[in-house]
């Protein structure tokens, strides 16, 4: 799956750059952060979110840089149930949580 940049911002204030990427992968928006700061401290953050008008089924994606304590940068991907489902929609179902798995692999190798 390709990552799409779409916008890309710069701002230097009082010494500090910042910069920000937003990319749409798939049926998903990832939003890029990193941070220069004038005293050489470094900070990053990555939020994804959905598209408007994306399928019901698209689960929400979570980038955590601190994963239970440990300095692991993880996406997770959430899970809910939606009980029983005619196979039409199951089908969907299976399509958007398997295209959650390809947009974490692509993040995954692209941005860690």
């Amino acid at each position: 799956m390709k990552m799409n940049l779409v916008k890309e911002l710069h701002k230097e204030i009082d010494g500090d750059n910042y910069g920000m990427k937003l990319y749409q992968v798939g049926q998903y928006e990832v939003e890029v952060f990193h941070t220069d700061y004038a005293s050489g401290a470094v900070e990053d953050d990555i939020r994804v979110s959905t598209v408007d008008g994306c399928s019901r089924y698209v689960p929400k994606i979570y980038y955590n840089s601190e994963f239970f304590g440990s300095k692991a940068k993880v996406f997770t991907i959430q899970t809910v149930s939606y009980g029983d489902l005619k196979p039409e929609d199951f089908r969907a179902y299976l399509a958007a949580q398997n295209e959650a798995l390809e947009v974490v692999e692509t993040l995954k190798k692209e941005l860690l």
